[in-house]
């Protein structure tokens, strides 16, 4: 017997490294008794030999997406379905689409659950502001059928990025203090004082008006990239709307197959209206045509639509945007990239890197290869252009503009390719 120690109960990641371990060595289902840190048998085997080198395992990305839900499923026995269903698939015992495979239909039952509980999750959490050490706090408790704190925690980041706020449940909790996510221990239901005898008609009222209008809304949304920028135009969502002059949105065809991503507007592009048309927009168009892609054929925007800058006199010196900014804006980023479809979504620079991974991100490590992002969509990531201008040396300049040139070559390629 081997042993797999997962960091958490939903670590999907964890999963997947030792999955594709176990079948590069041979390693059977019945052969790996699955646990999580922290609560690791008195009577331990030897750890299953891990290798982050190994290429992923190609499966249906169905199975995929079913997996990283059934992983958060509260069975003790879902790792074990999970690792059978995979061998099923690439031995050719069954095809994702099987509906009478009991294994893939088990996993399915899991995942399905794990949605449910999910969006149960998004339905019903509600914030009650406190005061703590550090100023105001909107806490909530929530209580869990299942491991979905950690699925919900990019969607209550990107709606609630300007305030800082706790979630706290039986299992774990998470707080995010503004600028990064925390895990805390599980909690009691007490601690975030929600004895309330209006919690009842709140309850009601968010069932019966409240969430049937949001789904109208959404129904709603720009179908669009006209009628989305429109929508944009009118953004509060952060504090940068007040001293920026105006919204700039991206710009292109809607039917790019790729998608370049920079970090907000600047002087020029705040007074204009339009992304990259200052100095860095002018050596990306340059740089562009030198890797033979037309920009006028490419969909060109930024993680965030308004300028942050510090005023120096008459000068407005560009300020690196935070991450409640990032986050902020995520909300127009994501319709973008939802109407356009992208076959790759190019990256420039570090926040644009830090919108879709939500960390923070080394580029000259992660610069040059695919990156997969959690839609399931391909990413790719290289500097900015204003990186390259701010290089002195002529001769080192010359070399880093020929590795940003090859950067945007191989992106095209790959958009190109279908990522």
């Amino acid at each position: 017997m081997f042993r797999v120690v997962l960091d958490h109960p939903a670590d999907f990641e964890g999963l997947r490294l030792a999955l594709k371990s176990a079948v590069a060595k041979g390693v059977p289902p019945h052969r790996i008794d699955w646990c999580v840190a922290g609560a690791e048998p008195l009577a331990l085997n030897d750890p299953l030999p891990l290798d982050a080198a190994l290429p992923p395992l190609r499966v249906p990305r169905r199975f995929a997406e079913l997996a990283e839900l059934a992983v958060c499923h509260r069975d003790p026995g879902r790792f074990l379905l999970i690792h059978e269903g995979l061998l099923r698939l690439l031995e050719g015992r069954a095809r994702i689409d099987d509906g009478i495979d009991a294994i893939l239909g088990g996993i399915a039952s899991l995942a399905q659950a794990v949605s449910r509980d999910r969006d149960r999750m998004r339905a019903v959490v509600r914030f009650r502001d406190m005061m703590d050490g550090e100023g105001p706090n909107a806490v909530a408790w929530f209580e869990p059928a299942h491991h979905v704190v950690r699925l919900n925690s990019g969607f209550f980041l990107r709606r609630f990025a300007m305030r800082r706020w706790t979630i706290l449940t039986p299992d774990e909790s998470v707080h995010w203090d503004g600028a990064a996510l925390h895990w805390l221990p599980g909690a009691a239901q007490a601690e975030a004082s929600v004895d309330d005898p209006l919690d009842a008609v709140w309850m009601t009222y968010r069932a019966t008006i409240l969430d049937p209008a949001r789904r109208k809304l959404k129904a709603v949304r720009p179908a669009t990239l006209a009628a989305l920028a429109e929508a944009a135009r009118a953004c509060t969502r952060c504090p940068l709307h007040g001293p920026a002059t105006q919204t700039v949105f991206g710009e292109g065809p809607a039917d790019s197959r790729l998608m370049i991503v920079g970090e907000q507007p600047g002087d020029q592009e705040d007074r204009l209206g339009r992304p990259f048309v200052g100095p860095a927009g002018q050596l990306l168009d340059q740089c562009l045509a030198e890797a033979g892609i037309d920009r006028a054929r490419t969909y060109v925007t930024n993680a965030v639509k308004h300028f942050k800058f510090t005023p120096r006199g008459p000068r407005r010196l560009h300020a690196t945007p935070g991450p409640a900014e990032i986050a902020a804006c995520r909300l127009w980023l994501d319709q973008e990239i939802a109407l356009l479809n992208p076959a790759l979504i190019l990256m420039l620079g570090a926040s644009a890197a830090r919108s879709f991974l939500c960390r923070p991100v080394a580029v000259g490590r992660e610069r040059g290869r695919p990156i997969p992002l959690a839609d399931g969509r391909s990413g790719f990531l290289t500097v900015h252009p204003s990186y390259l201008l701010r290089i002195d040396n002529p001769e080192a300049q010359a070399a880093e503009r020929a590795r940003f040139v090859a950067d945007l070559r191989a992106a095209a390629a790959l958009a190109q390719a279908g990522a």
